[in-house]
């Protein structure tokens, strides 16, 4: 590993998904993007929703996470994710029908409001970089 890249690992509950050496990545963060470069200072954040980057020169490997933690050090980034997909695994169509499912839910109280704003931004998310049937 040289200086320009550095160790990254993404992990949930039940298995590593994906181990590589990579030159940067955007992370999403409760508060918003994370950018990580090789020499990035030490760091344990929560994660939020969202796009998981990792980019080498030659490749870029896209995540949607659901929450978790990242550690990051300047020569490695951990992530342990609640839930996490490859992006090229999401089914759009699947990702709509989840959406409209929860559209109908009717929220009787807080908790059941905030799972249900959860509920859309996760399908909107997955819809929105998911692949069409056939593509």
């Amino acid at each position: 590993m040289s200086s320009k890249t550095f160790q990254i690992s993404v992990m949930t509950p039940t298995s590593c998904l994906h181990e590589s050496t990579s030159h940067s990545a955007k992370l999403p963060g409760i508060d918003g993007l994370i950018g990580v470069l090789p020499g990035h200072t030490t760091l344990i954040t929560l994660l939020g929703y969202g796009l998981l980057s990792i980019n080498n020169n030659e490749t870029k490997v896209l995540f949607i996470i659901d929450g978790g933690f990242a550690k990051i050090t300047p020569q490695k980034v951990d992530i342990l994710a609640n839930h996490a997909e490859k992006v090229e695994d999401i089914d759009r169509e699947l990702a709509v029908q989840a959406y409209k499912n929860a559209l109908e839910l009717k929220p009787k109280g807080e908790i059941e409001l905030k799972e249900r704003l959860h509920k859309i931004a996760i399908a909107r998310t997955r819809m929105k970089y998911g692949k069409k049937l056939g593509e």
